[in-house]
């Protein structure tokens, strides 16, 4: 497609079927605003003459994403577009040509920009299958979502912004036609009480409320609350990830549909009774936890294709081998001492930093393990853990976990004789020896942290704008 001498180093247009892409060179910063401005006044100039194969009345789809702008031309009111893509821009109002035409938009991103309200419902409210006003500046969800007037709304995204509320109209008509299968709520202040909203939403396919930036911008205090009343049938993808959850929630055993669960980067040390129960998992994902053992039933969950449980304190795991649909295998940065897998179905693994050896497992382990760190940008070093005495938590009982363990410097450090009766050590004539009477291994419950890992954490909201949604 041509353009003018002046600009066509500023400015590089694409254009498919019905499709144009404008996108502004980055070694050019200063003049991204103007020189898109441009492109759009050349674009929609009746003077002008266009390739055959591109009527500008035709155009549905228009993406100015990444373009510096400031505001967005109200005579883009009169194409019809059915997507507008306006993602990481430096606008701080909606665009004035949402409320005066674009009816028949379908997809409309204002994600990453600095925008602050939506009050005024937008023509294309009807329309709309999927809205992404994520990352921006909003104080409040507006109010014509939370009253659900955009009832073809499927894909909704308002991560990253904050709300003082979630109050619906309970008697609205709109509830009980809602179509929403995508919610993406991380970072936006929710609380217990507003799981009430999410639970309108009950064709749910996806959901995710974790927190990724900011830690305890989502609140929740039993999380377990969210299934007690079980109202997503096809729930297939859940996202509970960095919520400081302490426990797993046993009402997700219970979300037969459910196919990938992340909830990583929270304090769960144990799995519950029931897991098997979830046989049609197909992604689990439970890293940086404290974990301290994988439990047998898991081998009952066949369709399982991706188990990641790195950065925890597993030392027991079962014979993987039976799992014949399991590709990925991530145990990175734990205490195994052995462990049993398919070599052959898994292509994607990576088991350095335990106690285990991986030059064992030959030249097709350190293939697998490449593949897998490139696949996902993961920066982590090789090698094995390095030893150190710990008790295995695993085998403690619930009374066992709960005693304390009072540990006793010396600077006289002397080799240990181990057929040698123990002695007992007064440290107060108040202390008689029947109170340092203890059962256990006298050894430090500590885990040495060896190399901290530096990940590279792609923020898929813009990576992967047209994959993801």
């Amino acid at each position: 497609m041509g353009f003018d001498n002046t600009t066509d180093k500023l400015i590089t247009l694409k254009n498919r079927k019905n499709s144009i892409q404008i996108i502004a060179n980055k070694d050019i910063d200063n003049d991204k605003s103007n020189n898109c401005e441009k492109a759009l006044n050349y674009l929609l100039s009746s003077s002008i003459k266009l390739e055959a194969s591109l009527d500008i009345n035709n155009i549905t789809i228009l993406e100015l994403s990444h373009c510096c702008l400031t505001e967005v031309p109200q005579y883009l009111k009169q194409l019809k577009l059915k997507h507008l893509g306006l993602a990481h821009n430096k606008l701080q109002q909606v665009p004035l040509c949402l409320y005066s035409g674009l009816k028949y938009l379908e997809s409309l991103d204002l994600s990453h920009n600095s925008i602050s309200e939506f009050g005024m419902e937008p023509d294309c409210v009807f329309s709309l299958k999927l809205l992404k006003l994520n990352h921006n500046s909003f104080k409040d969800l507006p109010k014509w979502l939370l009253n659900f007037k955009s009832i073809n709304l499927e894909d909704f995204n308002y991560s990253c912004n904050k709300a003082s509320h979630y109050n619906f109209k309970k008697n609205s008509f709109n509830l009980n036609v809602t179509k929403v299968k995508r919610v993406k709520l991380r970072n936006t202040d929710m609380i217990d009480s507003d799981f009430a909203f999410l639970r309108c939403f009950k064709q749910l396919e996806h959901l995710d409320i974790s927190n990724k930036y900011y830690k305890y911008s989502n609140r929740f205090k039993d999380i377990d609350d969210l299934f007690v009343k079980q109202v997503w049938k096809q729930l297939t993808v859940l996202k509970l990830n960095d919520l400081s959850i302490s426990f797993f929630p046993e009402g997700i055993l219970w979300l037969e549909s459910l196919k990938e669960l992340s909830i990583q980067k929270n304090v769960i040390s144990w799995f519950p009774d029931g897991i098997q129960y979830m046989v049609n998992l197909e992604v689990l994902d439970i890293s940086n936890n404290t974990l301290v053992a994988i439990p047998k039933e898991i081998l009952e969950l066949q369709s399982l294709k991706v188990l990641k449980a790195a950065r925890n304190s597993i030392d027991q795991v079962p014979d993987l081998f039976s799992m014949k649909n399991l590709s990925t295998l991530d145990l990175y940065d734990n205490l195994l001492d052995t462990l049993k897998y398919n070599l052959q179905t898994v292509e994607y693994v990576d088991l350095e930093f335990n106690y285990l050896d991986t030059v064992e497992f030959g030249d097709s382990y350190s293939e697998k393990k490449i593949s897998y760190r490139e696949k996902y940008r993961y920066s982590r070093m090789d090698g094995v853990q390095m030893r150190c005495e710990h008790w295995s938590r695993s085998s403690f009982t619930s009374e066992e976990s709960g005693s304390e363990l009072r540990i006793v410097a010396s600077e006289d450090i002397d080799l240990e004789d181990w057929d040698a009766p123990s002695e007992v050590r007064q440290t107060s004539p108040d202390i008689d020896s029947a109170d340092e009477d203890w059962q256990g291994d006298e050894i430090c419950p500590v885990k040495t942290i060896v190399q901290t890992e530096r990940v590279y954490v792609p923020d898929e909201d813009w990576m992967f704008e047209d994959a993801d949604w």
